[in-house]
This record gives structure tokens, C-alpha cells and sequence, in this order.
């Protein structure tokens, strides 16, 4: 309960830093073990009631990825981002008895090998950083210092083709490409 508990205060900070207005928790443990239906059924439930446009989650497909909650999570949203549609599906409750479907545009994958589109953050990349360093539980002083380092060499590498100094690169798919290439 106090992991957890210091978890949310340190996303509540991270997400000031960079203008998130609202966040909301499943209630399954970080690195624990829960049921991948049961995410994926709360996914469609925050899709449904907050209706995006746009969706973003770390790339699954990532290799070398060890983290199971990175994998998983990241499957669910991209297999959420399309099922949420089907009337057939229903979460319990329902975010709003009068839903009706929409479409979501994209789902971008951060973290990504394969990216399609990078965009200019120079002018943002502060508070991403800062961003970053309120998750001191997770890391220590060294270890936030090495993993600047190593954004900051992502970023210029990423932006290197393009008019900044500064990129963060993104695979950005139609949802619609999560199931036979529809």
C-alpha cells in the first residue's frame, strides 16, 4: 500500500510537469500479477468514457523487452484501441448507458524501434525531463543522471534529419492495423 501509494504521488508530479489534467489507476499491482482481460476490459472502459482521438502506450513489440507490464499493457491498449467499438463488448458499468462507438484516429507507441514520425519537442524536452526525475523510488540519483544521458542522445539522433534539435520519435498506427491489417 505505501509503494503504491508513493507510485501515484510521483505520477501525480510527473504529470504536472507536463499538463495532464486527469489521471486515473485499474487498481492492478505495478509488477504483479493480474488478469490481461481484466486490463484490457478497464482500457475499454477509459476509452469509452474518455473518448480520444489519440492513444499512447509503449511499443509491445519492442525487442528485448523484459519488463512483462510494458508488454502487456501495451498489447491491451493497442487490442482496446479497436475493440472498444464493438457494442457486443461490455464493460461493467458501462462509463455512460448512451454510449455509442467512435473512432479513434491513431495509437502511437513510444519507445519504439520502428518509428514513422518524430516530432519536434525541443521546445518541451525540459519538463519531459522533469517529468522523468519525479520518479525517484524507481531510481537513484546515478541512474536518472544515465537515463538523461541517454534521452538527450536519443533526441538529437532522432531529430538529426529534421529542422531541431530535438525529437521524440513514434510508431503511429490506425487502430484498424492491430487485426489483419484492416
Amino acid at each position: 500500500a505505501e509503494a503504491t501509494e508513493r507510485l501515484r504521488a510521483e505520477q501525480h508530479e510527473a504529470g504536472r510537469a507536463v499538463g495532464v489534467a486527469e489521471q486515473r489507476w485499474l487498481g492492478l499491482p505495478d509488477a504483479g500479477e493480474w488478469d490481461y482481460f481484466e486490463l484490457r476490459r478497464g482500457i475499454i472502459a477509459e476509452l469509452r468514457r474518455f473518448r480520444p482521438d489519440l492513444v499512447f502506450t509503449v511499443d509491445p513489440w519492442l525487442p528485448y523487452e523484459a519488463h512483462q507490464d510494458h508488454l502487456r499493457v501495451g498489447r491491451a491498449v493497442a487490442e482496446a484501441s479497436f475493440l472498444q467499438r464493438m457494442k457486443r463488448l461490455r464493460v461493467d458499468p458501462e462509463p455512460d448507458p448512451a454510449w455509442e462507438p467512435h473512432d479513434i484516429a491513431a495509437v502511437a507507441f513510444y519507445f519504439t524501434r520502428e518509428p514513422n514520425l518524430c516530432f519536434d519537442i525541443s521546445a518541451s524536452r525540459e519538463r519531459k525531463h522533469r517529468a522523468i526525475d519525479a520518479y525517484r523510488a524507481q531510481f537513484s540519483e546515478d541512474q536518472l543522471r544515465l537515463l538523461h544521458l541517454g534521452l538527450d542522445a536519443k533526441e538529437r539522433e532522432w531529430a538529426e534529419a529534421e529542422p531541431f534539435s530535438h525529437g521524440e520519435a513514434l510508431k503511429v498506427l490506425a487502430p484498424g492495423a492491430f487485426h489483419v491489417g484492416l
